[in-house]
């Protein structure tokens, strides 16, 4: 074998290993030991690459590695510049947020320190305190024994319960922040948080057959889009929820393990896996009809249980694509439901309201959404809410 030919052959092992490494990085998860094997693959395939494919264009085979670090560097900066200052840098925003969501953002529940598979629910949060970390946040996570961000004392004596995903459950802000806390401090009413990150109305409305305090007044409930997949299996199911087994779980776990710790070239590999997806990705499908039936249907569930009034708000990211508020509209004006409120909150937000690359809301867009909430509750004689009585001191 001549040595052009051995070039050749390196070269090629290099590049399936790089092309592995960056189209197939679900295949890592499958079992613990592919967490390590990806920045394998991916170091081996680059430096194979980049020594026997010089030799063959008879270029310095330090010349490219030395490059893809200087990039790696300087993406590196941007990242972290752009999350401290919440401004984009190099790389315009709709990119940083791509890169951010899809490839560097960890999940709370799929940490060792912070999740915990769940025979229920499929997963919740491990009980204790651990820290919730990414780019954009560090913030702390004090989760009772029943896997939620509340306390024993709000479980019991909750007045108004809030029902939802990571937007309620408080995603990168402190519990305080989170606008079911703020709420509870603008009412002098107390709050219980059922906010658990991904869950759909149908989990969610088990957490609350589950967890509801003794003595609840008024429920909000925080629709989101992608609740819509488990709410149309829940239903379709005879509103029975099949939970995936543990290996699923694990699974999840692991690919998250990825997305945590950094390894080298990693920025630039993940980019190079965003812009495959933008030029190969499918086009996001429009809503499926039935979706607003569905979601109804469980409400129509917990209205079974509890009589009170019923605050439902869609919150979506930073820039959603449906309007989703229109079309609850559109449905109980053709199938009215009793002591049940809809209340836009997207139209009240803005960019400045949620983090740069997070699709979550910030401190001041909790505040937000805690303050317009309370006025419409008060506006609507909700709760026929009193004067707080102020004690001042003899």
């Amino acid at each position: 074998m001549t040595s052009t030919q051995k070039n050749i052959l390196w070269a090629t092992l290099g590049t399936l290993l790089f092309l592995v490494a960056i189209l197939k990085k679900g295949w890592f998860g499958i079992w613990q030991a592919g967490v390590y094997l990806l920045p394998v693959f991916l170091i081996s395939g680059v430096v194979l690459l980049s020594v026997y494919g010089s030799r063959i264009l008879r270029l310095r085979p330090l010349r490219p590695l030395l490059v893809l670090v200087l990039l790696e560097v300087v993406l590196a900066i941007d990242l972290h510049l752009a999350a401290k200052n919440q401004r984009p840098g190099l790389l315009p925003s709709a990119c940083l947020q791509d890169l951010y969501l899809n490839e560097l953002r960890t999940i709370p529940f799929l940490k060792r320190t912070s999740g915990r598979y769940d025979e229920a629910f499929f997963y919740t949060l491990r009980p204790g305190k651990s820290t919730f970390e990414n780019l954009e946040y560090c913030t702390q996570l004090n989760i009772h024994s029943s896997g939620f961000r509340t306390s024993a004392e709000d479980l019991q004596n909750g007045e108004i319960v809030f029902l939802g995903d990571s937007f309620t459950m408080g995603w990168g802000v402190e519990q305080e922040e989170s606008f079911p806390k703020v709420m509870e401090q603008l009412s002098g009413i107390r709050t219980l948080s059922l906010g658990m990150p991904s869950f759909g109305s149908a989990r969610e409305f088990l957490a609350w057959k589950k967890y509801r305090p003794e003595k609840p007044r008024l429920v909000v409930w925080q629709f989101c889009s992608n609740d819509i997949a488990e709410n149309a299996a829940y239903v379709s199911d005879g509103f029975r929820l099949e939970v995936s087994p543990r290996f699923t779980y694990e699974a999840a776990r692991r690919l998250n393990e990825l997305q945590q710790y950094y390894y080298p070239l990693k920025y630039l590999s993940s980019l190079l896996r965003c812009g495959m997806r933008a030029a190969f990705g499918k086009t996001p499908e429009a809503p499926v009809e039935p979706w607003a039936e569905q979601f109804f249907a469980i409400v129509a569930k917990l209205r079974e249980e509890f009589d009170g009034p019923v605050i439902i708000m869609d919150l979506e990211s930073s820039q959603p694509e449906y309007c989703w508020q229109e079309a609850m509209k559109d449905f109980l004006r053709e199938m009215p439901m009793s002591n049940v409120y809809l209340f836009a909150i997207n139209n009240v937000l803005s960019q400045g309201d949620y983090f740069l690359m997070d699709d979550h809301l910030n401190a001041a867009g909790h505040r937000k959404v805690a303050n317009a909430l309370w006025q419409f509750i008060q506006s609507n004689n909700i709760l026929n809410p009193q004067p707080l009585e102020v004690n001042y001191p003899q």
